[in-house]
C-alpha cells in the first residue's frame, strides 16, 4: 500500500512537471512575440547581415528576445540569415 502511494505521487509530480514544460514550449513557439500594435510591419534585412545584427534590429519589436533566439537556433535561422 505504501509503495502504491509513492508511485502515485511520483506519477502526479511527473504529470505536473511535464505539463509545465509543455506549456512553456508551446507558449514560446506559438504565442505572439511582437510588441507593436499594427497588423503589419516591414523589416528590411541588409544583405550579408549576421544573425546578431538581425536580433539587434528587431529587439525593440519583440516581447521576449530570448525566446526568439532559441527558436531561431532550433529552426536553423542563425546559420542561414
Amino acid at each position: 500500500m505504501y509503495i502504491k502511494r509513492i508511485l502515485l505521487l511520483i506519477a502526479a509530480i511527473g504529470i505536473v512537471v511535464g505539463g509545465v514544460f509543455a506549456y512553456t514550449v508551446y507558449n514560446s513557439i506559438f504565442s505572439d512575440n511582437t510588441s507593436f500594435n499594427n497588423d503589419r510591419a516591414h523589416l528590411y534585412i541588409a544583405t550579408g547581415s549576421a544573425f546578431n545584427d538581425v536580433v539587434a534590429d528587431i529587439a525593440p519589436l519583440l516581447k521576449n528576445v530570448q525566446s526568439f533566439t532559441s527558436i531561431a537556433q532550433k529552426k536553423g535561422y542563425t546559420d542561414h540569415v
